[in-house]
């Protein structure tokens, strides 16, 4: 008889809150603690209360007081939350030190507030508008104009932004060199656009070009550009961009090119050491063994040169559950994500 798990209390406690935050959370329950207990120690304990409440669907205007957004916090994350506009106003006011900020999947959010969030936290890095399908090519314009420090931004899933809002944003945006990471699946990524990016942004470690159609020569022409920096690499659910033949004459080969893409990754990503793959049919076990292998190599040959996979997500490919032990097996290292 196998001892029951038993969950951690804090998560407990997180998901009790969550499940009634009114109940839990008002200014009179956050002033003891806010009295008693450093302020880095406060936020990080609010933030996990309020990604607990989001995720659960009950982050309004009424669960949070102002009160409990700390004047000098300089990360905030109200991602998937119900907040309106003039709340989310009113905590930004509250947090002009902010640096880092997650607003994806909030429904208000339109090009008017991503005026107001650059003009109330003008020292923002790390801006995260994923999924925000009000915002245009308006918003690119802001972003261009008032963005002085951004070095991460994810716009991906913004249905409503262009081909050609998007190019002149990256080819006119002064940032656009700065940028470390740069998130945008789901967008309309024309050759044009990928080779502005490769041409612009020369200082990428991490970025998501995934749900998107590419031919594999738009690809190698992007990777040869971006892969030697690059530390993350995703392309989940990429159509078209992955061929290979490791499997032997049968195997797809994706609009009428024999490239491998898996190959184009592995040369021309000496740096990566995390690739998602999610929803990529096309990969198969024995183009990750050839992969993981190659990678593995490389590091021993090129120490420093060259780094290990640390992190691969895997889910919705074509590899089986025996096939996924052997790969566990030969690399326990890595994480298999799936």
């Amino acid at each position: 008889m196998s001892m029951r798990d038993i969950p951690d209390l804090s998560l407990l406690c997180l998901k009790v809150i969550a499940k009634t935050p009114t109940q839990f959370i008002n200014e009179k329950s956050l002033a003891r603690p806010y009295q008693a207990y450093p302020r880095s120690l406060l936020n990080s304990c609010t933030q996990m209360i309020i990604d607990y409440v989001s995720e659960a669907g009950r982050l309004t205007d009424a669960v949070f007081p102002l009160g409990s957004f700390d004047t000098d916090r300089t990360h905030l994350s109200l991602r998937n939350s119900k907040v309106s506009v003039q709340y989310l106003t009113a905590v930004l006011k509250r947090c002009p030190q902010l640096t880092s900020l997650d607003i994806s999947g909030c429904f208000p959010i339109d090009d008017d507030v991503i005026s107001d969030v650059l003009d109330l936290c003008p020292l923002l890095e790390n801006l995260c508008i994923r999924n925000c399908r009000k915002l245009t090519d308006t918003a690119l314009i802001t972003l261009q104009k008032k963005s002085k420090h951004l070095t991460v931004l994810s716009i991906g899933g913004n249905i409503n932004l262009t081909d050609n809002g998007l190019q002149r944003f990256i080819n006119q945006f002064s940032g656009a060199p700065r940028l470390l990471e740069l998130h945008v699946s789901g967008l309309p990524l024309s050759p044009a656009l990928l080779a502005a990016i490769a041409k612009r942004c020369t200082s990428l470690r991490n970025i998501s070009i995934g749900y998107a159609i590419l031919t594999t020569e738009t690809f190698r022409s992007f990777i040869e550009q971006v892969g030697p920096g690059l530390d993350q690499l995703s392309i989940a659910w990429v159509e078209g961009a992955v061929t290979h033949h490791a499997a032997g004459p049968s195997s797809s080969v994706s609009l009428g090119s024999g490239a491998d893409f898996l190959d184009l990754v592995r040369t021309c990503c000496p740096l990566l050491t995390v690739l998602d793959l999610t929803g990529v049919k096309s990969v198969n076990a024995a183009a990750l063994q050839q992969f993981l292998d190659f990678k593995y190599t490389q590091m021993e040959k090129f120490p420093g040169e060259w780094k290990f996979i640390r992190h691969l997500k895997i889910k919705f490919v074509s590899v089986t559950k025996q096939q996924l032990e052997h790969l566990r097996a030969t690399y326990p290292d890595v994480l298999f994500d799936v």
